[in-house]
């Protein structure tokens, strides 16, 4: 009896010893220039610090998390999440900004698998009513097939990843986004790679809550850093009747000056669309020219902020410059 609790005890010293020098190495592998060192899951982990030649101005990082953020290379996109999982949620734990984001879309798209099947299944027996010489049927079918090459992706990307991980991605898209990571901080403010489900909110009730409190502050941060992105919602969001997840108040003068700002910098191809919304706009929400005077005039210093922090001329003629996969998470 007096052997096997020797045994025991020797057991335990040395599994602490072994997890002690472990957690080490990994510190030291998190603090070096940059070093790769395999950790645990056949995944090598090239860890860099990255070092901001400047603070981020205009208070656009509330959080207090040190700008000297730990950053990895991340794994190619597209591949199994469950070969590189343990990896990006340890570099995240760490404190890398890019690991969080990753983990925050790669989740998302876990999340949303069922309903992208549930589209599929329903997209099938609209087309299947449909004559084949129907114009509407050959669209259809188009939307069909992206779908079906998106739901291969993400079959592929999620195999393995169980309910529990996919409905924790909330929380890494939310600390990328208090890291002041622009592109995660929009992303989130637009439910786009938020991990949350519209259509599932019991699923993570924790994460809706967050969304509510932090999403306005992420827009208005977003706006004063000159966020193309964060004007265009911004006005649709002000003029939007609709009280349903508002995160801004109804205040029709404020949103039409952020279309406003927006058509001082656009580019030729969007001016055309920008008129069209502003007529549309004026029109229904029946502004009067004292109304619009204001809006013009709010406007000013919006556009001046966004001229001098955007070189290029803004086009959304096609939509919003929101990239359809992960490469936002390797972007400032």
């Amino acid at each position: 009896m007096k052997k096997k609790i020797v045994l025991l005890v020797f057991t335990l010293g040395l599994a602490v010893v072994v997890f002690f020098l472990i957690d080490l190495n990994f510190d030291q592998q998190i603090n070096s220039t940059s070093q790769t060192q395999s950790i645990g899951d056949n995944t090598s982990v090239d860890v860099k610090i990255i070092v901001p030649n400047k603070q981020i101005s205009d208070g656009a990082v509330t959080n207090n998390r040190n700008l000297a953020f730990k950053e990895i290379a991340l794994p190619p996109q597209n591949t199994g999440l469950a070969d590189h999982l343990y990896a990006l949620k340890i570099a995240a734990e760490k404190g890398s900004t890019g690991a969080a984001c990753r983990l925050g879309f790669e989740l998302d798209r876990c999340l949303m698998e069922s309903g992208l099947k549930a589209a599929i299944s329903s997209l099938n027996e609209k087309s299947s009513l449909i004559d084949a010489s129907n114009p509407r049927k050959e669209r259809l079918e188009t939307m069909l097939g992206n779908l079906k090459s998106d739901y291969e992706v993400v079959q592929k990307v999620c195999k393995g990843i169980s309910s529990t991980e996919f409905n924790s991605g909330w929380k890494y898209a939310l600390q990328a986004s208090n890291d002041g990571h622009l592109p995660s901080m929009i992303r989130y403010v637009r439910q786009i790679s938020a991990g949350l489900d519209l259509n599932n909110m019991l699923a993570t009730p924790e994460g809706w809550v967050e969304y509510k409190e932090r999403a306005p502050i992420f827009l208005q941060q977003a706006i004063d850093r000159g966020s193309a992105e964060a004007y265009e919602y911004a006005g649709f969001m002000h003029l939007r009747r609709n009280e349903e997840w508002r995160l801004v108040p109804y205040d029709i003068v404020k949103g039409l000056s952020y279309y406003y700002a927006l058509n001082e910098v656009a580019a030729l191809n969007y001016k055309d669309a920008l008129h069209r919304n502003i007529s549309h706009f004026i029109a229904d929400r029946k502004f009067t020219n004292d109304q619009i005077d204001a809006a013009k005039s709010l406007s000013i210093p919006l556009a001046k902020s966004l001229r001098e922090k955007n070189t290029a001329p803004i086009d959304f003629s096609k939509g919003t410059q929101l990239s359809g996969d992960a490469s936002y998470c390797g972007q400032n």
